[in-house]
């Protein structure tokens, strides 16, 4: 059902989805990773290593979420798409599984560099959700910053947060410490100058009789803020990343979840899947993935396995992670006609709202609609 637009002078309240379930999947999860985060501290669960490594994996979100990404290649429809053509089969099937056999071996060889390419390829994942689903919250009547501003001002305090994760992380070295002062006040300053004209912008548009949408705001703020955490909590990569990780496993499965409850809402899109049953086949999978993956990484917290045997259940692991990126920047691909058509019309209020009213108009829509890839 359409969200309530409440307005009261400059200021519209349109939710994205409705109060409840933005709320729940877009806000709440920011006190829960908090939560989390705590519980690890406690002596209780900080020496338990079985309630430790559930904390970890976000008692199996983790996985879920990667797990919830091939229900996309369960609808038929989509399946048609990603193998009609030679481009998109090697987008959709082949890179995905080459990146899972690659890391593999990559990890026997160079384990360091797997390991930084699964940081620096985490923390733009993770800003690139976020890239999307504030896009999806702007109206056309709303005011908004031009999107290469908005994106800059995400993506440059992301760096700034991370560079002060390195600095913490890397050992005491004069030469690399001066660097990275130099690199994180530097980019420090352009996030701030950034963010500054991204208000800027709002202000004058709302001096100029436009809305201001507060929830796009409000997750505006929380994405500037996304990977704070990162910076100053945790004494390691897994607990400094649980945070901001925690609430990016709640928007993904949430987001899905309202695209999957909403887009096979009919006898007729039910059966463009195996089974009529749209949202337990959607838990089914994701809970395949992530049975598997819990016990292959519970194998390596305890170390039943060393030497090859580790370097190859782990380059796994990370190569499943890859292909979760790379799957995803693909498939929520906005540009993509194909994409639009198969996801927007359930996801943004404007084009729900449309649809009901003039198709034409609805089509337009999404074809300007930009990307949250």
């Amino acid at each position: 059902m359409q969200a309530v637009v409440n307005q009261r002078g400059g200021l519209r309240f349109r939710w994205l989805f409705s109060k409840t379930i933005d709320l729940s999947i877009f806000y709440l999860p920011v006190l829960l990773g908090f939560l989390a985060y705590g519980l690890l501290q406690s002596d209780f669960f900080g020496r338990a290593v079985f309630f430790s490594f559930l904390l970890f994996q976000g008692f199996g979100l983790s996985e879920f979420h990667i797990g919830t990404t091939w229900f996309h290649y369960l609808d038929r429809r989509n399946w048609h798409y990603y193998t009609e053509s030679a481009d998109n089969r090697r987008t959709f099937l082949i890179a995905p599984t080459a990146w899972i056999l690659a890391t593999t071996v990559a990890q026997i060889f160079i384990p360091k560099l797997v390991f930084s390419l699964f940081l620096i390829w985490t923390i733009q994942h993770l800003v690139q959700q976020n890239v999307g689903i504030l896009l999806l919250h702007h109206g056309d009547t709303d005011a908004r910053v031009e999107r290469n501003l908005e994106v800059r001002t995400q993506h440059w305090a992301a760096i700034a947060f991370s560079l002060l994760f390195v600095r913490r992380m890397v050992p005491y070295n004069h030469f690399y410490d001066v660097v990275l002062q130099v690199l994180i006040a530097a980019s420090s300053i352009v996030a701030v100058v950034l963010v500054s004209k991204y208000v800027g912008s709002l202000r004058r548009q709302v001096r100029e009789g436009a809305l201001l949408n507060m929830p796009a705001l409000a997750f505006w703020l929380v994405s500037i803020l996304f990977i704070l955490p990162l910076a100053f909590i945790g004494k390691e990569l897994r607990q400094a990343l649980l945070i901001p990780q925690m609430v990016h496993w709640f928007q993904y499965v949430g987001l899905n979840f309202v695209l999957v409850s909403r887009k096979y809402n009919s006898a007729k899109t039910s059966t463009e899947l195996p089974v009529a049953r749209p949202i337990m086949l959607f838990l089914l999978t994701g809970a395949s993935v992530a049975i598997a993956m819990l016990l292959a990484y519970y194998v390596t917290d305890l170390h039943m396995v060393d030497g090859l045997a580790l370097n190859l259940v782990v380059g796994s692991l990370y190569g499943i992670g890859f292909a979760h990126y790379w799957q995803d920047a693909f498939i929520w691909k906005f540009r993509e006609p194909f994409n639009r058509q198969m996801m927007l019309p359930f996801l943004r209020p404007v084009a729900i709202a449309r649809a009901t009213k003039d198709a034409r108009a609805s089509e337009r829509d999404l074809v300007h609609s930009g990307s949250t890839d």
